[in-house]
């Protein structure tokens, strides 16, 4: 049928009018989390979908896989086929595995998955009790240089980047601490609160209401900059320890394959769960900062703290070893 040529601008104005339409799922997607639900990253993962349901026209669900740090789900989203309906909502033990290659077959976040968006960040904080006697960071350092054998500190989980934190803190000070191993934040905490050990180094999450009641003090984030959470305290590198930055991420990740526009609309949807202040006030209360990036972006930051973490947390393995 040959149209009337009176009718070709309208033809043009409605072709380039309307935009082709965006990626959709064909079908349920998942969002496969490594931690219990009720944590702050399956909380994260929840402040997600919320934005997803709304944006996508297929349902959206959470599915916790928990244990080895993350290692099963990711490992599940690497079998998943790249149709764009499973994704991970990953964070920065998926690196520290990789580089102790424990567990065995520990993936790859960068070789193994697509990176697709850094959703947010966490600091790792040195706190002691307030009833300590450790009023500063001078303090600590003072009394940790003294190589004092009742001296004891606690990571959450030994060969955790917490942990990698705390010795390079203490190798770095010159100073000296037992460490003794606890299975998680909450398994700690009771001893710390009852003061039988001299600091901690986790991340903010569980700590929060102490510091807010003033039960304990934090004397120092392991940052290239101060953390929104906590602004009145001095980063490592302030106080005189330099390049010790170990910023823990909390970011989406696809199977290999999965289609970019598929990447492109999840990027955008994930940007979009933490911006503006109701969502920075959710990630606060659960010690989390919102740090949205894209796709290339969140790559390079794995591809840097692959790299930038490797002789540390060898060093740390070697300590383990012995």
């Amino acid at each position: 049928m040959n149209l009337p040529t009176r009718w070709l601008p309208a033809i043009v104005f409605l072709c380039f009018s309307f935009p082709a339409a965006a990626w959709t799922p064909d079908g349920p997607v998942r969002i496969v989390v490594g931690s219990a639900a009720g944590g702050p990253t399956d909380s994260l993962a929840r402040l997600f979908v919320e934005t997803a349901r709304s944006r996508l026209p297929q349902p959206v669900v959470v599915e916790n896989l928990t244990g080895a740090g993350g290692n099963i789900a990711a490992s599940a989203v690497t079998r998943a086929r790249p149709d764009g309906r499973t994704f991970l909502l990953g964070y920065a033990a998926l690196v520290i595995n990789n580089l102790r290659g424990d567990p065995p077959g520990a993936v790859d976040p960068v070789r193994s998955l697509v990176p697709v968006a850094r959703l947010a960040t966490s600091p790792a904080v040195v706190l002691t009790r307030a009833s300590s006697g450790i009023m500063d960071f001078a303090t600590l350092a003072a009394r940790l240089r003294t190589n004092d054998a009742s001296s004891s500190w606690a990571p959450p989980l030994p060969g955790t980047a917490m942990h990698v934190v705390g010795e390079q803190f203490l190798a770095r000070l010159g100073g000296q601490a037992e460490m003794v191993p606890y299975r998680g934040s909450s398994a700690l905490l009771p001893d710390f609160l009852a003061g039988r050990l001299t600091f901690v180094c986790d991340n903010p999450t569980v700590h929060l209401s102490y510091l807010q009641d003033g039960s304990t003090r934090a004397l120092a984030v392991a940052a290239a900059q101060r953390s929104a959470l906590l602004p009145e305290v001095p980063t490592l590198a302030e106080l005189g320890l330099a390049g010790i930055d170990f910023t823990s991420w909390l970011g989406v990740l696809a199977p290999l394959g999965t289609d970019p526009a598929a990447i492109a609309a999840i990027a955008d949807i994930a940007k979009a769960s933490v911006s503006g202040p109701e969502a920075a006030s959710r990630l606060a209360a659960i010690g989390l900062e919102p740090a949205p990036t894209g796709s290339a972006e969140f790559r390079t930051l794995i591809e840097r703290d692959l790299a930038g973490w490797k002789p540390a947390v060898a060093a740390v393995q070697g300590q383990m070893q012995q």
